[in-house]
């Protein structure tokens, strides 16, 4: 479970995050108070997006929410990138 704070509120989320940065994704988020009735699926495949609310039909990103959602998955990308520049983890020819 995770949980997301804005202002005077906390969100608390349960799901499946299937992350392959930064050109795949698809994550199923339920707020844990609430029923798969009330679950967001959101899908990030390359150069296409799509997202749905509980059973309802998907349907294809906006083109700005997509680069948003984007722009977090480089973001993600990045950041399993980084602990590579650590002394410890340099290659090394044997």
């Amino acid at each position: 479970m995770q949980a997301y704070h804005g202002g005077d509120r906390t969100v608390a989320l349960q799901g499946e995050w299937h992350v392959q940065p930064p050109a795949l994704a698809r994550v199923v988020t339920t707020m844990a108070s609430a029923g798969a009735q009330d679950s967001r699926t959101l899908v990030l495949n390359g150069p296409e997006g799509w997202a749905k609310r509980g059973t309802a039909d998907a349907q294809a990103l906006d083109l700005g929410f997509y680069a948003e959602e984007r722009e977090q998955f480089y973001l993600y990308w990045l950041a399993r990138l980084a602990p590579l520049k650590l002394p410890a983890l340099a290659a090394r020819v044997a």
